[in-house]
């Protein structure tokens, strides 16, 4: 049987529905993090080891495997020896730490109210299917269920799904499906059990990493850039229908000179923008 057609909105969540997620790790907010934790009693001498040392090289099996942030995170620092020297229990004392810093963290990584009035109203219509599509650790499905059911909004993640799905939020995470979203191979799967008759539209909200901190490798502007390409590309690959790219990116040079108060009124003018664009593509022209 042929799936009827429908919208389907895709949001990134870390830099996009979560701002809070990545202000956690600008450089006033992770340093204190990082000493409060004990990471850096521990060894991780500064913000710029932590990512270039610990997160980057740990990033492609955390974000493609179920293994978890804490568990790449706790076998790195272990691995590199960064314990006290006379520490009895060194594994004890680096879990511990690490737990402390992605309680921190996960308690940050909360949706932007100001998205809450679209994605309720998206919940109630039929003729919309939402994705949220994240390259993210194994424990970002669950705490993502977590932040919409906050707002009465049920989410499944996509290996539950099937076209027929009653559930209109989805979570498509990299670490389970094995793949970034960069790869086709993230999309064709999503297509598969979302979408085989190749009938919807799609609008992706992202910001490509380009709202994260720059001494975060992930954020490189060269990087996001790579990225922003290459997702459209094998989007447009695997869905024959219309794909449109909203690109949420704040510019960084107004993130880098704003108080937070002011700051905080920048991302809501950003996600006013974004809003109102969703809207008028669910008001725009037929499904296919």
């Amino acid at each position: 049987m042929t799936s009827s057609p429908f919208r389907l909105i895709v949001f990134d969540f870390s830099g996009t529905l979560s701002l809070a997620a990545v202000e956690f790790g600008r450089s006033e907010n992770l340093g204190p993090a990082l000493a409060a934790s004990g990471l850096f009693a521990l060894g991780v001498t500064s913000e710029a080891f932590f990512w270039d040392e610990i997160v980057y090289p740990t990033w492609v099996e955390g974000s493609t495997t179920p293994r978890g942030y804490k568990a790449v995170l706790v076998d790195r620092i272990a691995a590199m020896g960064l314990h006290a020297p006379d520490d009895p229990d060194p594994r004890g004392s680096i879990e511990r730490a690490v737990t402390d810093l992605l309680d921190r963290y996960f308690d940050q990584c909360r949706i932007d109210p100001r998205w809450r009035t679209l994605l309720e109203a998206l919940q109630k219509n039929d003729a919309v299917r939402v994705l949220v599509a994240t390259d993210h650790y194994a424990e970002a499905t669950p705490l993502i269920k977590g932040r919409l059911a906050d707002w009465g909004i049920a989410a499944i993640a996509l290996e539950e799904a099937s076209p027929k799905s009653q559930t209109p939020f989805i979570i498509a995470n990299s670490s389970d499906l094995g793949h970034h979203k960069a790869d086709i191979l993230y999309w064709q799967r999503i297509r598969r059990i979302l979408d085989p008759d190749g009938q919807s539209r799609i609008l992706l909200v992202d910001d490509f990493g380009g709202n994260e901190d720059s001494s975060d490798p992930y954020g490189d502007p060269a990087r996001v850039k790579s990225r922003q390409l290459e997702t459209a590309r094998v989007l447009r690959e695997v869905f024959p229908g219309q794909v449109d790219i909203y690109a949420f990116i704040v510019d960084r040079s107004e993130i880098n000179r704003f108080t937070m108060l002011d700051k905080d009124r920048l991302y809501g003018f950003y996600i006013t923008k974004a809003v109102s664009y969703v809207r008028s593509f669910l008001a725009s022209g037929p499904n296919t």
